[in-house]
């Protein structure tokens, strides 16, 4: 079948972003090094992206196909992940703080003479957010960190929702070596105009590497025909129980994935989720 011309996408396109972060192993990766970063001892748990096909019915629009990147910490709190690839304003600002206090809210709760009680172990979460821009003068740093604060006193009234910009343009300003910790290296990957450019930077590491081949996999596949194939990869858990259990034993004795795709028909990507 004939595609659609598309324009080539950067990792910093925000279906692309969401498209790389349907990689498990590879969402795990970068969120552990951002919590490495800022010198958290934190790790995750688990990684849930939302789909939103519901939204598009027969309109094949792919740009609307993933929704939100949530992840949960092994403390239990709840990490949300956007990207911002043009300049960080107030609305962006805004949309954060807004989703953060609506996942912070939607957390268990109780109902006391129709009056809600929140719980007192409720959960933090952490807005992580990719910008570029020195957001109202107030990020220089690559990382940025955001909380409710006194402005007389500057006491943390609440630390229950957190919000990071994380600067990606800030790393044209560093001077590549191959010491740099791995979070500035993906920062350095967002913030190519071309994906390939990036190779330079993530020699010997594999996950590196794989961002690069499923961006330019993106790239290849994000048309019509493109979408039908994520279509189809929604439906995949629930229906290939068999197939999976199988994929399941050979990935436990360490078999080639090329061997376990040939064996349950499963797909490079499939095997890697599990």
């Amino acid at each position: 079948m004939k595609t659609k011309d598309v324009d080539t996408c950067t990792l910093k396109e925000d279906t692309t972003f969401k498209y790389i972060f349907t990689y498990n192993y590879i969402a795990k990766y970068i969120i552990n090094l951002f919590l490495d970063f800022i010198g958290s001892n934190l790790k995750v748990e688990v990684i849930n992206i939302v789909p939103q096909n519901y939204i598009i019915g027969k309109n094949k629009n792919i740009s609307l196909y993933y929704g939100d990147i949530v992840a949960l910490l092994n403390n239990g709190d709840i990490l949300s992940i956007e990207m911002y690839k043009n300049t960080f304003d107030i609305n962006d600002f805004d949309k954060s703080f807004s989703y953060s206090c609506r996942i912070y809210s939607n957390q268990e709760k109780k109902k006391k003479k129709e009056r809600i009680i929140y719980s007192k172990d409720l959960h933090k979460v952490i807005s992580l957010n990719f910008i570029k821009g020195n957001f109202r003068n107030d990020c220089k740093e690559i990382v940025n960190k955001h909380r409710f604060k006194n402005d007389l006193t500057n006491y943390v009234v609440k630390d229950n929702i957190v919000i990071y910009l994380v600067r990606f343009d800030k790393v044209s300003e560093l001077v590549y070596n191959e010491e740099e910790h791995r979070f500035i290296t993906f920062l350095r990957l967002l913030n190519c105009e071309d994906i390939n450019d990036g190779k330079k930077y993530v020699r010997g590491d594999k996950i590196m590497e794989d961002i690069i081949k499923y961006v330019n996999e993106w790239n290849l596949k994000s048309s019509e025909d493109g979408l039908n194939r994520l279509l189809e990869d929604t439906k995949f858990e629930g229906r290939n129980e068999e197939k999976i259990a199988t994929a399941k034993n050979l990935i436990n004795l360490k078999v080639p994935i090329n061997i376990i795709e040939k064996a349950t028909g499963l797909s490079e990507k499939q095997i890697l989720s599990l």
